[in-house]
């Protein structure tokens, strides 16, 4: 909900539903020495109500339901085969296949998979890896409400399920002293991926269906992820960094250019802290401290930076109340949101007995960093003015656990 001064009221509510129901079986089997067998298969259904929305002000209400509710089957079978080629060298082949049922489409998919392992020396692995996947729902993400709004949908007949293929490299060291650092890079194709045209709101004017707003593409996505971790001692806890990029690239948007994707987030960090106090005897608790880091670059978001005054209303007789303007955006995701970063520190007090209470005493965003989680635009005197809301600032909480 969208409040602003005490003689305007601006509302957009938006619900989906889906309900995912799944049958399945999976068997293992170790056929030789050399040889570890998986198999199994499932049965899944998938149903959806896309979207229900309500948009209002004092002098305009509107309620839309999305025409596309209905369900996708998936019918699966998988085997795969670990196969220790030799003392050093490990090898996985898999090989899975769905069968996806859409009203008047079916959609039957081979997704092969393949990585190694192998053991370059004492406590160092290189490993590599390639698979192909499809799935039956798109991500739709909506950034007209000035952030990132999340919506499942199905594949139907007209917009077929997303591929994607992945291939991953990396090697990792450990040591005695419980010392761990890794690296691997990754790189992802992806095709029929989907997204909502810019300047179309969840919130629509009819009763149509998420299908008339959508551009269909290809995407990619690559990086690097590093991470040192200590798992030995009284302090523990690990530290992780990864740069990365993805993109999206469809005909009709942006020059059939490639353009930022919404969950672009080109630098990542996190920082993990663990101290275990020494113990004495006649203590009631396991005593501990947890300290948490999160660094992470902002979303991409499309901002207009031109505004154009709306069309006659004809229900109202003149403007569209609910709406300020129509924005001119010059590509898709023109604007990155300023970095989030918090600080949260947790004091723990663990039971020592099979029975009884433990505590956990925390303080989530300790300097009440206002990341921002929506960023809009509200014409205001004749003025266009650029808003940031944030949540959650500054939360501490109490957590008891009582184990019978």
């Amino acid at each position: 909900m969208f409040n602003t001064e005490a003689d305007e009221r601006d509302e957009a509510r938006v619900n989906s539903h889906l309900e995912d129901a799944t049958l399945k079986a999976d068997f293992d089997w170790r056929l030789t020495d050399r040889h570890y067998l998986r198999f199994g298969g499932g049965v899944s259904r998938l149903h959806f109500l896309p979207e229900m929305s309500y948009l209002g002000s004092l002098q305009f209400k509107s309620r839309v339901r999305d025409s596309t509710a209905g369900a996708v089957s998936v019918v699966s079978l998988y085997a795969e085969d670990t196969w220790r080629v030799t003392r050093r060298l490990s090898v996985n082949a898999g090989l899975r296949l769905d069968a996806q049922f859409t009203e008047g489409k079916t959609y039957v998919c081979l997704q092969p998979r393949l990585s190694a392992a192998y053991m370059a020396g004492r406590g160092t692995m290189l490993k590599a890896a390639w698979a192909r996947t499809q799935q039956p729902v798109h991500l739709l993400v909506n950034t007209s409400v000035g952030m990132n709004a999340d919506l499942w949908v199905p594949a139907t007949e007209r917009v077929a399920p997303s591929r994607g293929d992945l291939w991953t490299a990396g090697v990792s060291c450990a040591w005695e002293n419980g010392w761990e650092v890794s690296a691997e890079g990754y790189y992802r194709s992806m095709s029929r991926v989907a997204r909502y045209r810019d300047g179309v709101r969840f919130v629509k004017d009819k009763d149509d269906s998420w299908q008339e707003h959508v551009d269909v593409g290809d995407g990619r996505a690559w990086g690097v992820d590093v991470m040192a971790r200590k798992s030995a001692g009284r302090l523990t806890g690990w530290m992780a960094y990864s740069l990365s990029k993805s993109e999206r690239r469809f005909a009709e948007v942006n020059g059939g250019s490639w353009f930022p994707f919404e969950y672009d987030r080109r630098h990542k960090a996190n920082a993990v802290a663990n101290y275990r106090f020494p113990e004495r005897q006649g203590d009631r608790f396991l005593k501990g401290l947890t300290v948490t880091f999160t660094y992470a670059s902002g979303n991409w978001i499309s901002l207009g930076k031109q505004f154009y005054a709306p069309a006659p209303f004809p229900e109202t007789g003149g403007l569209n109340p609910a709406f300020d303007g129509l924005e001119y955006i010059d590509r898709p995701n023109n604007v990155r949101m300023p970095a989030c970063h918090h600080l949260d520190v947790a004091y723990t007090l663990d039971k020592r007995k099979r029975r009884g209470s433990s505590w956990v005493f925390a303080v989530y965003n300790v300097y009440a960093r206002r990341n921002p989680s929506v960023i809009y635009h509200r014409q205001v005197g004749g003025m266009t003015v650029t808003r940031a809301w944030s949540l959650l600032p500054f939360v501490p909480s109490v957590t008891w656990v009582y184990t019978f």
